[in-house]
C-alpha cells in the first residue's frame, strides 16, 4: 500500500486560499454536520470508489478525516484510482482546530442512529420496569407479549441500527437478481 504525503493544517489553509484545489472530508455525515472545514466536500470513506468521478484528476486533492487515519486510507484509495496529486491533512480536523483555524458548524446537532436505537430500547426497559410495579392483574395480561417485545428489541438492536444505517447511506444499492433459468 502506497503512503501519500501529508500536509500541515496551515499549509492547507494557504492552499485553499489560493484556490484551484479540492478538499474532501471522508468522515461520516454525522461528524461532518457537527464541524467541518469551509469548502470541504463530503464523500465518506466507504463511497470513495463510487463517487471518485465527482473529482478532478488534474487539480491537487486534499483529504481529511477526524484524526488522519481514514484520510490516509482515502488518499491511498484515490492514488490507486489514478489521482496523482493526493495529500492527507495531518491530524485531521482535530489538527486543524489545534492550529487555531476556523471550522463551520452545523446549525443542528445530529444524533447518531445507534444512539437513537439505544434510547428507544432504554425507554422500553424503563416502561417494562414501571409496568412491573402495577397490580398483578394488569401485568399478567401483557407479560408474555411485553417480554417477547423486549427480548426481540434487545437482540436485534445492533442489526436494526446497522440495517437502518445502510439504508440511509446507500438507498440506491440493490440486491442483484439471478436470471430465471429456462429449461429446454
Amino acid at each position: 500500500m502506497k503512503t501519500n504525503p501529508c500536509i500541515l493544517p496551515r499549509e492547507l489553509a494557504d492552499a485553499l486560499q489560493a484556490e484551484g484545489c479540492q478538499l474532501i472530508d471522508v468522515r461520516e455525515p454525522v461528524e461532518f454536520a457537527q464541524s467541518h472545514v469551509s469548502g470541504a466536500k463530503l464523500i465518506p470513506l466507504g463511497q470513495i470508489e463510487a463517487r471518485c468521478s465527482e473529482l478532478d484528476k488534474t487539480k491537487p486533492l486534499f483529504v481529511m478525516c477526524q484524526a488522519g487515519k481514514r484520510g490516509a486510507a482515502a488518499a491511498d484509495k484515490l492514488s490507486a484510482l489514478g489521482f496523482s496529486n493526493v495529500r492527507n491533512l495531518e491530524g485531521g480536523i482535530l489538527g486543524w482546530k489545534a492550529s487555531g483555524l476556523s471550522c463551520s458548524s452545523g446549525s443542528k446537532i445530529v444524533m447518531p442512529l445507534m444512539r437513537q436505537v439505544q434510547i428507544a430500547i432504554g425507554f422500553f426497559v424503563l416502561l417494562g420496569s414501571l409496568l412491573a410495579q402495577e397490580p398483578p392483574s394488569f401485568f399478567t395480561c401483557c407479560d408474555r407479549r411485553f417480554s417477547r417485545l423486549l427480548q426481540t428489541l434487545s437482540q436485534s438492536s445492533v442489526m436494526l441500527g446497522s440495517a437502518m444505517k445502510q439504508m440511509a447511506v446507500s438507498p440506491s444499492r440493490r440486491r442483484p437478481t439471478m436470471p430465471a433459468s429456462t429449461s429446454d
